[in-house]
């Protein structure tokens, strides 16, 4: 059966993937990162806007042909604000990246990053100043 998943890397964006009902939550993740080019430790799904147990299957949650299948990250989850500015960095760079995919609208050539070129990066829970001049595309290299 094929079933609708919001994109990880483009949200705006459903792909469409085949499963059965053995199908599991954890095998899902990996056929959303090989149709993205990426792999990611911050995906949740999401059935009827409740969250999923990864190592449930298709067939647990009643999912049907057609189903659509929300995703979303964890980052809020994490436990300091230094692992959360990482966190949505190393986000931004995989979709900046576009899983290789050069003609993607989304994908930039300056896609990976510096924290150094950042106003001000995290250290544990601590802001620490940087630097106060601009640098174009910061922290994009």
């Amino acid at each position: 059966m094929d079933v609708y998943v919001q994109s990880f890397l483009n949200s705006a964006t459903k792909l469409t993937l085949s499963v059965t009902s053995s199908t599991t939550f954890a095998q899902l993740a990996e056929l959303v990162w090989a149709a993205e080019g990426t792999t990611s430790t911050i995906m949740q799904f999401y059935v009827n806007n409740v969250e999923v147990d990864t190592s449930a299957t298709m067939g647990t949650y009643t999912i049907t042909n057609g189903t659509y299948i929300g995703s979303s990250n964890t980052i809020a989850l994490l436990p300091t604000k230094e692992e959360r500015q990482i966190a949505k960095l190393d986000l931004a760079k995989l979709r900046r990246k576009a899983g290789g995919n050069t003609s993607a609208d989304y994908y930039r050539a300056a896609n990976d990053y510096d924290r150094d070129l950042l106003a001000a990066k995290y250290i544990g829970n601590t802001a620490t100043n940087i630097s106060n001049t601009l640098t174009e595309q910061r922290p994009w290299i």
